[in-house]
């Protein structure tokens, strides 16, 4: 079925991936009405405190292309909108000098993207938080970032408005493709589903998706001075750990890069014996509150963008995986012009 170029456009769900899709078909001249169940405040997987805001992929240009390019339309959002979402903090990455950081710089390089490559001399006196292993090489992206994502999703939601999006809460099911709500279609020439975590349910055995969920820490940061810099966000490869600074109020985020049910009742994991190694800066900071984050993923890790396969004019879009949040504009985008039938979809994003 060829794509429309104009035209109304139900969007169910309004985190990262509904509003940034509700906006880019508004600024295209789309009629669009967004159909949310939770306040846009509410603990869900758009709304955490933040996120890291990274370019590295290895081999993979498409989704440093679209981080690259979401940087940029992140800042262009937050600046029209009159909020601050990005801080500029830069990323470090820490882990060996294998294939992965090797493509990772070849990739820098071929999408234009700063990464500096930083030695063991150097990470001593720029990034003093740190203690790399002996073995490790140590990539540094200068225009890497933390998204402010709650501050993102009230600036993205804030300028969907002044296009002439309407946000409407209402609890939604699907009927078979379509979405109803209080026994009546939602109606349009389009429907996106973006519901996040709400997916397996909504559609049951139509695609891979299942939700997981991750466990955040957030610690008091050691007082400023000499020895402690402000320090990067970082993503430890190899030891399956990732930090963000203290950009708010909430101290400093650290997380073990695993998954858990949703609704489990784990006990959380221990941080101090990979910060008395790895971040010893934080050996000895307390533990001052978790926040549980849901997400949907993908077997591959890849987003998923499709056709509902009983309805041409339905859209099921999704499958973060925890690192979709910081692409939503440049993703947005991709997905309007599969929309509007300006690109064939790559089967990897395909439903799966």
């Amino acid at each position: 079925m060829a794509g429309l170029t104009v035209g109304r456009a139900t969007v169910v769900g309004a985190g990262v991936f509904g509003l940034c899709v509700a906006h880019e078909l508004a600024v295209r001249g789309w009629q669009v009405q967004v159909a949310h169940r939770d306040p846009l405040d509410d603990s869900g997987a758009s709304t955490a405190e933040s996120r890291i805001l990274r370019t590295s992929y290895g081999a993979d240009d498409w989704y440093t292309r679209s981080a690259w390019r979401s940087r940029e339309l992140w800042l262009r959002i937050g600046r029209t909108a009159g909020r601050t979402v990005l801080a500029p903090t830069g990323v470090l990455l820490l882990g060996a000098a294998d294939r992965w950081t090797h493509d990772t710089v070849a990739a820098a390089r071929r999408v234009g993207v700063p990464l500096c490559e930083v030695d063991r001399a150097e990470a001593a006196r720029r990034f003093p938080w740190f203690t790399p292993g002996p073995a490790d090489h140590l990539l540094f992206e200068p225009s890497g970032a933390v998204l402010l994502a709650r501050e993102a999703i009230r600036a993205v939601a804030a300028r969907a408005v002044d296009r002439g999006v309407r946000l409407r809460r209402a609890e939604v099911r699907a009927d078979d493709a379509r979405p109803v709500t209080d026994g009546r279609p939602l109606t349009g020439d389009v429907t996106v589903w973006a519901v996040g975590p709400g997916l397996p349910a909504l559609f049951p055995g139509l695609t891979s998706a299942r939700v997981v969920a991750q466990d955040s820490m957030y610690l008091d940061p050691p007082a400023p001075g000499p020895g402690h810099p402000p320090p990067p966000a970082w993503i430890d490869r190899d030891a399956e750990w990732y930090g963000v600074p203290a950009v708010g109020a909430g101290g400093v985020k650290v997380v073990a890069d695993r998954t858990v049910a949703p609704d489990a009742d784990v006990v959380p994991v221990d941080p101090y014996p990979y910060l008395r190694r790895r971040v010893p800066a934080l050996r000895d900071a307390p533990v001052r509150r978790h926040e549980r984050c849901r997400y949907v993923e993908m077997p591959d890790e890849h987003f998923l963008l499709d056709r509902h396969p009983a309805d041409p004019t339905v859209w099921l879009v999704g499958g973060d995986g925890g690192h979709g949040f910081k692409h939503g504009p440049a993703w947005a985008a991709f997905v309007c012009d599969a929309v509007e039938g300006r690109i064939t979809v790559p089967s990897r994003f395909r439903i799966r």
